[in-house]
């Protein structure tokens, strides 16, 4: 293509868009329209795949779970074997790939004060669980290993805001009334 060629064409090209000025504002208009939405969609993907790894890598993309629930069908019971508290504390020494264990017993019981029960999930463990769940506490302390043996919990904001209800003032120090055990409050 020439030189002359070449400049022929982009004065038609100018007096086309010239003479059809609403059809072609409205195609620039289309064009930049679509280009945009691509643009914003890829971004938001981009920000949601982003954030659901930051989220992932926050509960620990290197936890598992094992739990222990009861025999198949064929095994006998009397030779289940129980788990037992020293076992979870010996994993990480038995397997390198194992660097924290937490042992974790859940129970759901009512929990009373004065004239008041709810029921309530409860959770018995070891401090290991602050580190691994990334607790954070708005008062009081966590349970710690010095706590072995020794009846006294930790509630949660929701079981707090429930004794609130009921007129506890007493958050730590306190002590609530669960499965007939009075327990100290930690926070």
């Amino acid at each position: 293509m020439t030189k002359e060629k070449f400049k022929a064409n982009i004065r038609e090209a100018i007096r086309s868009l010239y003479a059809f000025k609403q059809r072609s504002i409205l195609t620039l208009i289309g064009i930049v329209i679509g280009i945009s939405s691509i643009i914003a969609m890829i971004s938001v993907s981009i920000i949601v795949k982003e954030e659901t790894i930051r989220q992932l890598k926050e509960m620990g993309t290197d936890i598992f779970t094992v739990q222990k629930g009861s025999a198949e069908i064929g095994q006998l019971k009397n030779r289940e074997k129980r788990i037992i508290l020293e076992d979870v504390a010996a994993m990480p020494l038995r397997c390198q790939l194992i660097t924290k264990t937490v042992p974790i017993v859940t129970n759901y019981a009512e929990i009373k004060y004065k004239a008041n029960k709810f029921g309530n999930p409860i959770i018995g463990t070891s401090q290991a669980l602050k580190e691994l769940d990334n607790i954070k506490l708005k008062e009081g302390r966590f349970i710690s290993d010095l706590d072995a043996n020794s009846f006294f919990c930790v509630i949660g904001s929701q079981t707090a805001n429930k004794l609130k209800q009921f007129g506890f003032k007493e958050m730590i120090g306190g002590k609530i009334k669960f499965a007939d055990n009075i327990l100290p409050l930690s926070a």
